[in-house]
């Protein structure tokens, strides 16, 4: 009976662990035929050429195992023999189950690691500034509000500075949706850049944003029901794509999680 033992190559620790069960499309994986002593090296359609080159080098472990056999190694490139080919197909089949029932079809780690890093500053950056204006509605005053001019100033700098990161994380992910062909990431990432644009002008508008009730040298006086609809306007807009974001993130971690969080 042929043996054939598999390994995965562990990139960051550079050695290689024996597993028989998972297969994702970025490993690199080794298939060590002890009947015929050659190890079949097979690079994932998702891995690197850095990664094959790396585990290449590294493969005198796996050779190590058998310190009496002289084993050859061997590239799998498009021919590959159908009991690797068996094998290959069981280990991907729980993989490629997964990807397709839920049609996230993201091709590469660079793509999926990059998304989850601009989805969260596009979900964080606009909560940040929702509670930035939060602190100005909490200042003192029943009725009016008096407001120091330069926190007033610092306070829309704040809050402008936080939609233009938001809005530049925004549509890089509507970029890479595009190029992902993620329809559902190219959406959400597109309506919350319109929101994000629409913030930004109408807190653009600074000084021309209340009908102040009277100024002095120092202060601004505001009434406190136009600030509580100016802030209930702001948090529609941010909440209207904050929301969903948040639930296609989740949805994103639960599918990719083990493309994120490499073994």
């Amino acid at each position: 009976m042929v043996m054939l033992r598999t390994f995965i190559y562990h990139e960051q620790k550079n050695n290689w662990l024996e597993e028989s069960n998972t297969l994702l499309s970025h490993d690199l994986c080794a298939f060590i035929d002890e009947e015929m002593k050659i190890i079949y090296l097979w690079n994932g359609p998702h891995s690197s050429k850095k990664r094959l080159e790396k585990g290449y080098e590294s493969v005198i472990d796996l050779v190590s195992i058998y310190p009496n056999d002289s084993l050859q190694v061997t590239v799998l490139l498009d021919e590959i023999p159908d009991k690797i080919q068996k094998i290959l197909s069981m280990m991907l089949r729980d993989t490629k189950k997964e990807l397709k029932s839920h049609q996230l079809l993201f091709s590469t780690l660079t793509s999926i690691r990059l998304y989850l890093i601009l989805s969260i500053f596009g979900i964080l950056l606009p909560i940040f500034s929702i509670l930035n204006l939060l602190n100005f509605v909490s200042s003192s005053g029943l009725t009016i509000k008096t407001i120091n001019i330069i926190d007033y100033q610092n306070w829309l700098a704040i809050s402008l500075s936080l939609m233009s990161i938001a809005i530049s994380c925004l549509i890089l992910t509507m970029l890479l949706g595009i190029y992902e062909r993620d329809y559902q990431a190219i959406v959400i990432s597109l309506t919350g850049a319109i929101a994000c644009v629409g913030i930004l002008i109408y807190l653009n508008q600074r000084e021309f944003l209340f009908l102040f009730q009277g100024t002095t040298p120092t202060s601004y006086l505001i009434a406190t029901q136009d600030i509580y609809v100016f802030y209930g306007l702001n948090l529609f807009a941010v909440l209207v794509f904050v929301i969903p974001y948040t639930g296609k993130l989740i949805f994103f971690i639960k599918i990719y999680r083990e493309y994120i969080f490499l073994r």
